[in-house]
């Protein structure tokens, strides 16, 4: 999943890179609340949404784990962490992601 993660953010990076002044607008789903959203519909030219119905939009989230259990990034080995940090440390660096935990 680290593999697949670094080469998807990779070439997305790689896209926006050559896209620069074209109107491309990157988007951070860590960071989904109203106004970054309202942001988004904007650049997209979209003004007929309130903010009401976007509350509800993004308050439930439609990909959420609903059953199982997996630890957090503190909780995993520490070779697993290297291993992280080795196939996409610097990229998750550069998006602000902890591998130090």
């Amino acid at each position: 999943i680290a593999w697949l993660w670094q080469e998807t953010n990779g070439f997305i990076e790689t896209f926006l890179n050559a896209q620069r002044g074209q109107g491309c607008l990157q988007f951070d789903f860590n960071r989904l609340n109203v106004e970054n959203v309202k942001e988004l519909l904007a650049f997209l030219e979209i003004t007929d949404i309130g903010d009401d119905a976007i509350r509800e939009l993004i308050g439930t989230p439609v990909n959420a784990q609903t059953t199982g259990d997996f630890p957090t990034f503190s909780g995993w080995s520490e070779q697993d962490k290297a291993s992280i940090r080795t196939i996409c440390g610097e990229l998750a660096q550069r998006y602000g992601y902890d591998l130090d935990g």
